[in-house]
């Protein structure tokens, strides 16, 4: 939380008055600052007093007399230590050394774990899964291998031979405390060749993942406080040694490591030294870390004031009763962040704001109207500051009062936070909300990681409204949202790949603000990190038509303030679960809402039974009562919406379950037989509703499915699926599959396909089909592999087309981190071609450009094919399985709302591994978008994205644009553009330049008024010189153009509003006369114009 005013007391540490929490005494930074410098000129230094210093150099002690001599390159090292109280934040990470993606068989690999917590961790190992066992963080997987790791982090594993090159691996590391309780990291991909070792990676890493976090599951509880060490000016081939552990320095001479240590006296270690020499700098620095440790600053004013003059009762106020002739207005604000014995955290905020000092601590609770201004972007105060900072709310509220409790990870707080139930789906609640939460857990946990018993609970008055609002992937990634004016941190966003047959999520992936995505709060506009594709490419030896397979959805749960209307009403809600041992686990989960506007109560109770990792039994049951607030949908991008299951008011009772049965067959056969066989069934009554499942028919979902592996050459796969509604439509799908690898070189894939549909009103037509298929495959080096397919429809009925096809494809991997692949076929529903060029240049970040022309865009006729016509296809192409979690080109200025991600290399400007300087990744889809509701559609979208980033320079440039054609009338018609661009310049350390452009076009074949454009565009300078604070200075120039899309619904609850275009003009400077007085000045224009 951001105070301002006069400041009225500060302080910390009451009985060390000179030290703040996460900076040390200045009297002992002083010394240590000096210390080197000092160690060649045989001076004696004056620590202050009690500053708690012993100093050796070359192994000799001593204390304020500095031996004469020691290495002249040492003079210059500065090194720095500190410790932080209040900030317990672990970091865990592993990577491969030195990085690469693709590993040899029988050759050692090596790999790097790092970890601040060491006090704790009683060892540590390295986990090796198939990629698809461990498809998420936390998944319940078997390892094909576990590592161990020494205590310096390092592990080396021999990859066997014999692993297939198709198999996907990923690694992860876990550490593990006294009491068997463990923390994981995210994993990360690996994939084993034959032996070809030209892909070798030469570059120089210094320390890969060193100060990075990847943690996925924490189990491990810590407390005390975290000791920063850091430095510069490390002589080229000198090591450094903290606490005993070597730390990595990178190509600047630059180090930082941060340890948590627990409560009590400690002994600090740096040791800087040349290989195969024992001399070198060493100082140890004595520490204590409380067990009780505070921090808090306040403000406090107090206004007193008195209309003077005959003609004073003549002034308007700006609203009544605001001033009277004699008025008393007060504000009272403070921030406090404590620990209290070790193990209790609290974080607390009050702020007033300025108001009659008798009203002033009345409504606590209260929500403050004027929340608008907390929805401002702080790049739109001022497009670049010019002190590299990171911004991280800490007390975020919607109301006066703020506080949260924390040990480990429980937690009661009163403020703003956001729900979210894990572990069911039937009854899931994502909202972000105003009030009353807990989180308590258990410190036990089972075998396998989980916490043995949680209890969620909230209660909240919202005074706003849910919304959720489901865009079928474009290609792009750009969306506008059906509403604006949102409340801001209120957002949770999912991208989610759904059944094509029975609509059930497959994988569901949450994204994070700022790195996966940006937000316009006002405008109600997301920005997607990377462009999201409509479908999943289903691979195996039966294609489908149209080369689809699932589809991919974004999902945006957020909550706006209606203008128009007050919400009175008020939510509730909570889950308990509890593990009765390693097998049984029982949930009970309930919702209330009462908003006046759509009043819902939902609850359901869970049950797990777990025999192994693999084999197990989930059941569900759930119950609605309420219309609730429904959600819509939307196929382009945000233009049209559609009401997904508008339910009539005063919908009564309805039930839904679902029950799902795995068995691994290594179980039942004592490890003979590979694979796993399992059941699914879901049931719902008609008006069930519940966020994310909306019934207005009753509906019957069932599957089975079944993977054998005999051996390691044979495998077979089965699968059914089949969803019955109660209008009487119908769809089902059965596929099986056999793959047989006859030796290194060759495999063979046998598979058969049956479909049936009834009651479909889209272009795929009613009846069934029956396709079977082969595929080959052949491995013509380590490096290259190619393929043959063939398929034939051996019956069908209906109005159902055949789907005969062959065709050949290959993948190419140029270099460790460039793959290439295309494939090309032909058959009665037309030219399938798909290709792609994939480029990995690290472990976090992926580009690939793809392209696919989809087999129904000529019905057979090659020489009619024109992929810009309006009959350019019938799916989405370029799509790839992986949802990938690479990070965007960020900022220099970091916004923080609820929860933080911190870096330590972020933090001190490090650099162990250095990203490439030029970024280039594009895609291209084209195919048809099934919508039943408003009519079936032709998409062909492009986009391309260049960046670079080097020394005080960066840039990024994408560009985007979708045609869509419909293809009964041109209500679908539109075509959109996007284009983002951004570029920073760091002239010197004191003057920073950033310039950036947000523009969304989009023109409707119908009529203007339909038509919704977004263009935003900001020059930035700051000048924040770096040897003196004297004077500082902010410019911005912002140009903003806006006009809503014909179905957003702004704050006056109004669709197709008003176009808006304004020039917008800001400056700030502050000058310092002397240390006690300083002037500053802001001057701000807005020329504007709006348009109805």
């Amino acid at each position: 939380m951001i105070l301002g005013g006069l400041l009225a007391f500060a302080l910390t540490n009451p009985a060390r008055a000179d030290c703040l929490p996460g900076q040390a005494c200045q009297s002992q930074l002083d010394f240590l600052l000096n210390a080197e410098q000092a160690a060649d000129k045989g001076g004696t230094l004056q620590p202050a007093e009690n500053a708690g210093l012993k100093i050796s150099i070359g192994g000799e002690e001593f204390s304020g007399l500095l031996p004469q001599g020691g290495p002249e390159l040492l003079n210059q090292v500065e090194i720095q230590v500190k410790y932080d109280g209040l900030d317990i934040s672990r970091q865990l990470n592993v990577s491969i050394v030195p990085e690469r993606h693709t590993i040899q068989e029988n050759k050692p690999v090596a790999f790097h774990a790092s970890w601040n917590y060491g006090e704790w961790i009683e060892r540590a190992e390295l986990r090796i899964y198939h990629k698809l066992d461990k498809a998420s963080p936390g998944a319940v997987a078997i390892p094909l291998e576990t590592v161990p790791v020494d205590e310096k982090g390092d592990a080396y594993w021999l990859p066997p031979v014999g692993y297939s090159d198709n198999d996907e691996l990923v690694y992860t590391l876990r550490v593990y405390d006294a009491g068997g309780r463990f923390d994981e990291t995210f994993p990360l991909g690996l994939r084993i060749n034959g032996g070809d070792e030209r892909f070798e990676s030469k570059g120089k890493v210094s320390a890969l993942g060193e100060g990075e976090d990847r943690t996925a599951v924490s189990n491990i509880p810590i407390n005390g406080g975290k000791v920063t060490v850091y430095g510069h000016n490390v002589p080229v081939g000198y090591l450094v040694d903290v606490l005993g552990r070597q730390v990595p320095v990178d190509p600047d001479g630059s180090f930082a490591s941060a340890t948590i240590l627990q409560s009590g006296n400690h002994v600090v270690g740096v040791s800087v030294r040349k290989p195969g020499e024992g001399k070198g700098l060493e100082i140890e620095r004595e520490i204590s870390i409380p067990a009780s440790d505070w921090f808090y600053v306040g403000i406090a004013d107090v206004t007193l004031g008195k209309r003077l003059g005959r003609d004073s009762k003549l002034l308007t106020p700006a609203a009544p009763g605001e001033y009277d002739s004699v008025y008393r207005k007060g504000r009272v604000a403070f921030y406090l962040k404590g620990k209290v014995q070790g193990r209790y955290l609290i974080t607390a905020a009050m702020d007033t704001r300025e108001q009659d000092l008798g009203s002033m601590f009345t409504n606590l609770d209260a929500k403050d109207p004027r929340q608008l201004l907390r929805r401002l972007d702080p790049d739109d105060y001022y497009a670049v500051y010019g002190d590299d900072s990171t911004t991280l709310e800490d007390a975020p509220t919607s109301g006066k009062f703020y506080i949260r409790i924390e040990e480990g990870k429980s937690r009661v707080m009163w403020g703003n936070f956001r729900t979210s139930f894990n572990g069911v789906e039937l009854v899931r609640f994502d909202r972000g909300l105003y009030g009353a939460s807990a989180e308590l857990r258990s410190k036990a946990t089972t075998s396998m990681g989980e916490t043995a018993g949680s209890l969620s609970a909230f209660a909240a008055q919202p005074g706003t409204l849910p919304q959720r609002d489901e865009f079928r992937g474009t290609g792009g990634s750009v969306y506008f949202l059906r509403r604006q004016d949102i409340t801001i941190g209120s957002e949770q966003l999912f991208i989610e790949e759904r059944d094509s047959v029975t609509g059930l999520v497959v994988v569901r992936k949450s994204l994070r603000a700022g790195t996966d995505y940006e937000m316009d709060y006002i405008q109600g506009i997301v920005i997607l990190a990377d462009p999201l594709a409509s479908t999943v490419s289903s691979g195996g030896a039966v294609l489908s038509p149209t080369l689809g397979g699932n589809e991919n959805h974004l999902v945006v749960n957020y909550e706006y303030s209606p203008a128009a209307s007050s919400v009175d009403g008020y939510s509730y809600g909570g889950r308990a679960q509890v593990w009765l041992n390693d097998h049984v686990r029982l949930g009970l989960t309930g919702i209330s809402e009462n908003t006046g506007q759509a009043d819902q109560l939902l609850y359901g109770a869970d049950l797990v039974l777990r025999y192994s990792a693999k084999t197990y039994f989930e059941f569900e049951w759930a119950r609605s009562n309420g219309n609730g607030f429904g959600a819509v949908t939307s196929t382009d991008g945000g233009f049209i919406f559609d009401t997904t299951g508008a339910l009539p008011a005063n919908t009564g009772d309805a039930d839904a379950w679902r029950a799902k049965a795995v068995l691994d067959l290594a179980d039942l056969s004592g490890g003979a037989i590979q694979g796993s066989v399992g059941v699914h069934y879901q049931q719902g009554d008609k008006g069930y509703n519940a966020p994310g499942k909306t019934l207005t028919n009753s509906e019957r979902i069932w599957g089975a499915f079944a993977e054998i592996g005999s051996n390691d050459t044979t495998r077979m796969a089965l699968r059914y699926d089949e969803t019955i509604s109660g209008n009487g439509s119908r769809r089902q799908e059965g596929s099986a599959e056999l793959h047989h690898r006859l030796n290194d070189r060759w495999s063979v894939t046998l598979g058969a396909n049956h479909s049936l549909v009834n009651g479909s009103t889209g272009s795929d037509g009613n009846g069934s089909r029956t396709d079977t298929g082969i595929r080959v495959d052949h491995k013509v080096s380590e490096t290259l592999d190619i393929w043959a397919i063939g398929q034939v429809t051996a019956a069908r009925s209906g109005s159902r087309e055949r789907n005969d096809r062959i065709g050949i494809g290959a993948e190419k991997d140029f270099t460790d981190k460039i793959t290439g692949s295309a494939e090309v076929s032909y058959g009665t529903s037309g030219i399938g071609l798909l290709a792609s060029l994939a480029y990995n240049p690290t472990e976090s970040d992926r580009y690939h450009i793809g392209y696919r022309m989809t087999p129904d865009t000529t019905a057979g006729d090659l020489d009619a094919y024109n992929p810009f016509s309006s009959d350019y296809g019938a799916v989405v192409f370029g799509a790839t399985r992986k949802l990938s979690d690479s990070l965007s080109m960020r900022s220099e200025e970091n916004y923080d709302l609820i929860g933080s991600q911190r870096s330590l290399t972020h933090t001190y400007g490090l650099t162990y591994t250095p990203d490439p300087e030029w970024k280039i990744s594009g895609g291209v889809e084209a195919g048809e978008i099934r919508d039943a509701k408003n009519g079936d559609f032709n998409r062909i979208a492009a986009s391309g994205v260049v960046g670079y980033k080097g020394d005080g320079r960066s840039a990024s440039l994408r560009l985007e644009a979708r045609f869509e054609n419909g293809l009964s009338d041109d209500a679908r018609d539109r075509n959109t553009y996007l284009v983002t661009a951004k570029s920073g310049l760091d002239y010197s350390q004191d003057w920073r330049f950033l310039a950036s452009i947000d523009a969304a076009i989009s023109q409707s074949g119908q009529d203007t008024i339909l038509d919704g454009d977004y263009i935003e565009g900001s020059i930035g300078f700051a000048y924040r010189p770096v040897d003196n604070d004297r004077l500082n200075a902010l410019f911005k120039y912002t140009y903003l153009h806006d006009l809503p899309g014909a179905q957003q619904v702004n704050a006056q609850n109004v669709d197709n509003g008003p176009r808006q275009r304004s020039h917008i003009l800001s400056a700030d400077f502050d000058y310092a006369l002397n240390e006690r007085l300083s002037v500053g000045g802001k001057y701000g224009l807005r020329i504007g114009d709006v348009s109805y």
